[in-house]
C-alpha cells in the first residue's frame, strides 16, 4: 500500500507503520524527515536536492535520485521490496 501524506502532528505513529520513506522532493532544505527516519531505521530514498545530501550518504544511509527521474525512484523502490536485507 501506498500513502501520500500531508502534515501530520503523529508522525512517530506514521513512521513505525512505514517500511520505506520516499521522498521525491524538488526543494529541501533541511532534511529533518530523513534523520527521524533514521532512527526508526526506516530506508530512504530521496531526490538528490539542496540539504538532502547533507543529511543522506547515497547507498549507506539511504539512497539518492535525480530529482524528477520517476522512473528511478520507481527501481529503487521495487529492489528494496526485493531485498529482504536492504529492507
Amino acid at each position: 500500500h501506498v500513502q501520500l501524506l500531508e502534515w501530520t502532528d503523529n508522525k512517530w505513529e506514521v513512521l513505525s507503520k512505514s517500511l520505506i520513506l520516499v521522498a521525491p522532493s524538488i526543494y529541501e532544505a533541511f532534511g529533518i524527515v530523513f534523520l527521524e527516519a533514521g532512527v526508526t531505521r526506516i530506508p530512504v530514498i530521496a531526490s538528490k536536492v539542496e540539504g538532502i545530501p547533507e543529511v543522506i550518504t547515497d547507498n549507506v544511509t539511504g539512497f539518492l535520485i535525480t530529482p524528477r527521474d520517476y522512473k528511478s525512484f520507481a527501481r529503487k523502490i521495487v529492489e528494496l521490496f526485493n531485498d529482504s536485507i536492504l529492507l
